[in-house]
């Protein structure tokens, strides 16, 4: 009888370790599929300050950082050495934006996310993966052309439904401006 009773607690004691497994896996997998969801999307912006496009995009890109900053890493890049680092800096303090711009005068940044022209936007996930790419907005339809009334807003809309967490209207728009050189 002891050696019955001796069989069942070990058989309760692999149940409850097989049950503990099962909730700790469980558990682990959500935890790391939430975590994914929540980890801040990155927002980058390639800026040149001598590129009319640019600076017209800049008030949109202070509505946008007001809208998302909060839960967005924003960050505008410079690419190339077109621009001296003089000139990134009076662009910097002529056209303050709430967010970091730095110079990437390696064009590392242009490189990794295949930027072709200024303003154009690349928006990624915590895992580094390409959520967006492309134009702010249809404010020109071509280069030096702008639109009295923007029609689309192509990073919003693209932001609203990430923040809703519903499918993604956009993941590649075309950006129209000044082409960035491979320097």
């Amino acid at each position: 009888m002891a050696r019955t009773h001796h069989l069942m607690v070990n058989t309760r004691n692999y149940f409850f370790l097989f049950a503990l497994w099962l909730y700790l896996g469980m558990l682990t997998s959500c935890t790391g599929s939430s975590h994914n969801q929540t980890s801040s999307p990155k927002l980058f912006i390639f800026l040149a300050p001598d590129c009319p496009a640019s600076l017209y995009c800049i008030p949109e890109l202070r509505k946008i950082h007001a809208s998302y900053g909060h839960g967005l890493n924003m960050t505008g890049i410079v690419p190339g050495t077109a621009a001296s680092a003089e000139e990134c800096q009076n662009f910097k303090s002529q056209y303050p934006l709430p967010f970091e711009v730095f110079r990437d005068s390696k064009m590392e940044y242009v490189k990794r996310w295949g930027a072709e022209v200024t303003p154009e936007v690349v928006l990624v996930d915590g895992d580094g993966q390409i959520l967006y790419r492309g134009a702010i907005n249809d404010a020109q339809s071509e280069l030096g052309i702008k639109r009295t009334v923007v029609q689309r807003h192509y990073l919003q809309e693209t932001l609203l439904a990430l923040e809703a967490q519903r499918p993604l209207p956009y993941s590649r728009v075309h950006a129209v401006g000044c082409f960035i050189e491979n320097e």
